[in-house]
Order: C-alpha cells, then sequence, then structure tokens
C-alpha cells in the first residue's frame, strides 16, 4: 500500500508547486460519489471521482439525469485526463471536478484498476 508521502510525491511530478491540500469536501458535496462509483477511496478522506467514458473531449457527456444516478453533480466540469502512469487500459477516463478545484492527479496501482485524487493548491 502506498503513502500519504508517495501521493505528495506523485502530485509534484505533475508539476504541482506549493502545498497540496486535499479536497476532503468531496464527499460533502456528493455522498454518494464514494460508495456508487468506483472511485478510489484513499485512506480516510482523500476523495477520486472517475466514471469510465468513451469520449476523450468530453462532448459527448452522459446525461445529467445518468450523472445524478451516480452521485455526480450536474453543474461538475469534465476534465479528461491521460498523463504519465494514468491511463494504461484501452478504455478512456474520464474525470469530473467540482468547480473551484485545479486539477486532479493520479497514478496507477499495477492491478488495471486506477487509484486517484483530487487536490488544490494551497
Amino acid at each position: 500500500m502506498f503513502s500519504a508521502q508517495f501521493f505528495v510525491l506523485v502530485a509534484t511530478a505533475f508539476g504541482t508547486l506549493g502545498a497540496v491540500v486535499y479536497d476532503n469536501a468531496v464527499e460533502s458535496r456528493s455522498p454518494a460519489l464514494s460508495s456508487n462509483i468506483d472511485a478510489c477511496s484513499i485512506g480516510s478522506g482523500e476523495g477520486c471521482v472517475y466514471v469510465p467514458f468513451t469520449d476523450h473531449q468530453c462532448t459527448n457527456l452522459p446525461s445529467p439525469k445518468t450523472m445524478s444516478a451516480v452521485g455526480i453533480p450536474p453543474n461538475w466540469v469534465c476534465r479528461f485526463f491521460a498523463g504519465i502512469n494514468c491511463k494504461t487500459n484501452d478504455e478512456p477516463t474520464v474525470y469530473y471536478l467540482a468547480p473551484g478545484e485545479d486539477d486532479v492527479g493520479c497514478f496507477n496501482d499495477k492491478a488495471s484498476s486506477f487509484r486517484c485524487f483530487h487536490y488544490i493548491e494551497g
């Protein structure tokens, strides 16, 4: 299992400068996220949201009804992220970030499942 320090190193590797502040408010905004989506719950608090989707550009998004059904608020923004060590399978991954969140860092845990976390610069 990876340590919290590893996550900070990964975030730093993705070009984040300054302190990394985990967005622990993800669950409070949408409690269904951690239970209804394979959302890589990391430890206690650090949250991550991803849904498999086939549109690399986030232009053909699921309907608001579908997003609501899996706990994604319709005002969240879509960002496709396929960085180093992030996308290693054939299915693209679409991340939904809450307004105000800077970016998402992620890595592959070598078990074909993505473990990711939202972070904002502090």
